[in-house]
């Protein structure tokens, strides 16, 4: 059996980012309890309690996102699942979208101040 490595794999989804330890062993770990995380575990046959995970930044659902995508590049890294499975289940396709930055004049990056007849 392959030795498995113990390093950060960072997982990111729009102003999400999640660092996701394999294997690590840690008492009173807290696990995020949802739906969209349940329902990965069983689809990939994976274990919850085999990692470790932080994340910080944006809402709840792309934090999941995010470390739904470092625990996969950990199992890729660490061949317990193929990036050809990983790819079929949608998971590690980057997601570009950012907030847009404003603009001189603006509001906010697109809305404009009100207009003023004097």
């Amino acid at each position: 059996m392959n030795k498995i490595i113990n390093k950060p794999f960072t997982g990111r989804k729009k102003t999400s980012i999640s660092r996701v330890w394999f294997n690590y062993k840690i008492k009173n770990h807290q696990l995020i309890k949802n739906d969209k995380l349940d329902r990965f575990f069983t689809t990939t046959k994976l274990n919850v309690t085999d990692f470790y995970y932080t994340f910080k930044g944006g809402g709840i659902s792309s934090s999941i996102d995010a470390v739904i995508s470092g625990i996969l590049k950990a199992a890729i890294f660490n061949n317990l699942i193929t990036k050809k499975s990983a790819e079929d289940l949608g998971y590690l396709v980057y997601d570009f979208r950012k907030v847009e930055e404003k603009k001189a004049g603006r509001v906010k990056a697109r809305k404009s101040p009100p207009y003023k007849r004097r």
